[in-house]
């Protein structure tokens, strides 16, 4: 009596194999899309929490406070100016009531953003460069004018490079302090 071996024969391993590279070459390129829109995601709720602190220590401080872009951590505490993306971001309340940020400004929070290879952009669509957003005591912005940040990769139209819809995001802050969060086309 001759028993047979159970197993896998070469071209049944050979089938298995062409057919998990086919579903990893179907999967790859959605799993890159996948990342990126997790990344405009994340950078979008990390600004949106940022903006509420800022609003928030105004209110509760009293006192004009700057959520904005500062080029270096030897300026800790100072709004001059710089990239949102790659460079830090300071939350100043200001203290001493001078309408500059100076040495008697209180710093809430002052982070480098974490940007990396391929990570969106943030662009401060119109605003002050220096001061970035401010912010009144009373948690309102100065002025009547609508306050944007775009939030955008390297993808571009309305539904990117391919079909997939690349999710680019703006965040608005209206005059009354409150921001919101739109789809948008990054051009």
């Amino acid at each position: 009596m001759r028993t047979r071996n159970s197993g896998f024969n070469l071209v049944e391993i050979m089938i298995a194999l062409a057919i998990i590279a086919v579903m990893m070459a179907l999967a790859a390129p959605n799993l890159r899309d996948f990342m990126r829109n997790a990344r405009i995601t994340s950078l979008t709720n990390d600004l949106m929490a940022d903006l509420q602190l800022a609003r928030t220590e105004a209110v509760k401080n009293s006192r004009k406070t700057w959520f904005c872009p500062s080029d270096s951590a030897a300026t800790v505490g100072h709004c001059n100016g710089g990239s949102w993306t790659t460079q830090y971001r300071a939350i100043i309340v200001d203290s001493n009531e001078s309408n500059t940020c100076d040495g008697g400004d209180i710093v809430v929070r002052h982070k480098i953003s974490e940007a990396t290879t391929g990570s969106p952009t943030v662009n401060l669509v119109n605003g002050d460069a220096t001061f970035g957003v401010t912010f009144l005591p009373s948690g309102i912005l100065p002025g009547s004018a609508t306050m944007q940040f775009n939030v955008c990769d390297t993808r571009n139209g309305p539904n990117g490079v391919s079909s997939a819809p690349f999710l680019h995001r703006r965040v608005s802050i209206a005059p009354s302090g409150r921001a919101n969060v739109i789809q948008i086309n990054c051009q």
